[in-house]
């Protein structure tokens, strides 16, 4: 699991919430991959910067964005499934 930015073109008037800590306007992209590396769950258009943890918890709580929970009463899943990658290269 883990997050990008991807630097994005929007409207003058929108470009106050896609404006990243260095100024650059992004969105970001969480990519959560199986133990195979295959992707199960991509969710783009995250608008400007946020910590990674604050995205998946977000998507987590929300039933709409269908994210594929682990199944209930495994517990041993739980370590691998709440760590995040960590990526230096902030914007």
């Amino acid at each position: 699991m883990g997050g990008t930015h991807i630097a994005v073109t929007v409207p003058k008037e929108d470009q106050m919430r896609y404006r990243g800590r260095k100024g650059i306007l992004i969105v970001n992209v969480l990519a959560v991959c199986d133990f195979d590396l295959q992707f199960i769950y991509v969710l783009t258009g995250w608008e400007g910067s946020a910590h990674d943890s604050r995205i998946l918890v977000c998507t987590m709580n929300n039933p709409r964005l269908k994210f594929p929970m682990p199944p209930s009463g495994n517990l041993n899943f739980f370590p691998f499934f709440l760590h995040l990658y960590n990526d230096d290269s902030y914007y």
